[in-house]
């Protein structure tokens, strides 16, 4: 293997690898297998390959297509693209799903070629569009979705512009990622409605703005049948009305970030810039309710939440800095320790709530059967890992378990020569 001069990541100069004792979960049951790799490509999974040259994997649990459906590159810029990539790739994660509200909107067909001419190829990328150009006029949809993999819109722009970005995500059978906010309602809110921000003394947005925003959308998605990636909802009342339409068929995705779901809105006690992020953190009662959906199966899919911002545009006062935490951070480790090794999921549903590209792309990309591309990640349990970016709201916490071995798109990512 070669190391490439520009990042941590090795290039396969062998044409074949073979991972022995590998352990992946299979209609819920762990199984211990060897997988061979040929140019990038699952040519076997046996119970034993014979090769001289394998890797011994003992202890390792395999991570399929890990997804992370909400990547920003650094300040939303365009040019820090290939970065932010390949730090998601060296944290475990090969499924990326690159947002268009970007510094330069991704709104136009140069746009969105320049993204992904710019991007880093080692791991599997999507990336969405705008549904309206800055003015919120509409763009064109039809043009871009032959570039784009999806459609990106906030809730609250215009009605008619809203209807006719659904009538073209219908037509060319695109998802739909929809940003829920309400500037009408909560134009100056910096928090949730809770006793702590009234202590802290910040304006706060109110619960109905979300509540209202999400039943606008679900009953679009159910009309027009398409399918929708639902961003940013903490409320109660919210993820209730989710819950039921879902029940009732509606193709309805929910993703939330493992900062929501481990952390509440105390940790502002400090006015740290730094963990300052969009939608903010909610009261611990709604932390623990978004746990509970965890539970029941609501939230469909945990994000990183990273968009890492420049201590220029973080310093100053807390109401004045920017959205944005900084994710990525040994971010598997983050959620094997704080939801399985707690007992709030099963080990097998964190493998499934990693893999959620599938079910919104329809392509089977992340699949471990023959012929497949190899798209996945080795995490060894017994690890132990210190956060020590300064920037991380998680700064000298230990966490358990850690992404040794990923592979995708032939570039391999390994903590060790």
């Amino acid at each position: 293997m070669v190391k490439s001069e520009n990042y941590k990541s090795w290039r396969v100069d062998i044409e074949t690898m073979v991972l022995k004792n590998v352990e992946l979960y299979r209609d819920s049951k762990i199984e211990k297998v060897d997988i061979e790799v040929i140019d990038g490509v699952i040519s076997a999974v046996d119970k034993s390959i014979d090769n001289k040259d394998s890797i011994d994997c003992t202890g390792t649990l395999l991570l399929n297509g890990v997804t992370d459906l909400s990547i920003y590159p650094k300040d939303r810029k365009i040019a820090n693209i290939q970065d932010t990539q390949q730090r998601a790739f060296e944290n475990g994660v090969t499924e990326l799903v690159i947002q268009a509200d970007l510094d330069n909107l991704v709104d136009r067909e140069e746009r969105l070629t320049l993204l992904k001419s710019m991007s880093f190829k080692g791991v599997n990328s999507r990336y969405l569009f705008s549904g309206v150009d800055k003015d919120e006029n509409l763009t064109n949809i039809s043009i871009l979705s032959k570039y784009g993999d999806g459609v990106s819109i906030k809730s609250d722009i215009d009605g008619n512009q809203l209807r006719r970005v659904f009538e073209y995500a219908q037509m060319l059978n695109l998802p739909l990622f929809v940003k829920i906010q309400n500037r009408e309602i909560n134009s100056d809110g910096l928090l949730h409605n809770t006793e702590r921000a009234f202590k802290l003394g910040m304006p706060t947005r109110h619960e109905s703005g979300e509540i209202i925003e999400v039943a606008k959308i679900i009953e679009l998605s159910k009309l027009f049948k398409v399918k929708t990636v639902l961003q940013g909802v903490t409320e109660k009342r919210a993820i209730d009305i989710i819950e039921k339409a879902k029940s009732e068929g509606a193709q309805l995705f929910l993703e939330v970030s493992i900062h929501h779901l481990i952390n509440s809105d105390k940790i502002y006690n400090n006015f740290n810039n730094y963990t300052k992020i969009e939608p903010p953190f909610q009261s611990e009662d709604n932390r623990l309710y978004l746990l509970e959906s965890l539970k029941k199966g609501v939230i469909d899919s945990i994000t990183a939440g990273h968009l890492e911002v420049s201590q220029s545009f973080k310093s100053g006062s807390f109401r004045d800095a920017e959205n944005g935490v900084c994710g990525f951070d040994s971010y598997l480790s983050i959620i094997y320790t704080e939801l399985v090794q707690s007992g709030i999921i099963s080990e097998s549903r964190f493998v499934a709530l990693l893999s959620s590209s599938d079910s919104i792309f329809g392509d089977n990309s992340t699949s471990i059967e023959v012929g497949s591309k190899a798209s996945f990640t080795l995490f060894r349990r017994d690890r132990k890992v210190k956060i020590s970016n300064q920037k991380s709201i998680y700064l000298d916490r230990e966490f358990s378990g850690e992404s040794m071995f990923t592979i995708c798109r032939n570039s391999i990512y390994s903590e060790k020569e």
